[in-house]
């Protein structure tokens, strides 16, 4: 929601990265494929001002899971978001 003021506005973000990290047999003959995924969820809220970038957080990856196909690179994403004025 907007403030009082109208120049920022009261969010609440849950993101997240999902990403098909490989497919596992389940039967003899391989025809039958399990998915394996690897997921990252942040929950934040923010203060933002209107048409300013406002940093939220980061959301990286998990690494060296064991999991067939995990990531195996330590990579961490910046989220940012910019609220533009509504119409």
């Amino acid at each position: 929601y907007l403030t009082e003021d109208g120049k920022s506005a009261d969010i609440n973000l849950a993101p997240d990265i999902s990403r098909l990290a490989s497919l596992i047999p389940m039967s003899p003959s391989g025809e039958v494929l399990q998915p394996v995924f690897e997921t990252t969820k942040q929950s934040s809220q923010v203060l933002a001002r209107i048409g300013n970038p406002t940093f939220v957080g980061t959301l990286s990856q998990p690494v060296a899971t064991g999991a067939m196909g995990g990531n195996t690179e330590s990579r961490t994403r910046l989220l940012f978001i910019t609220v533009t004025a509504p119409r």
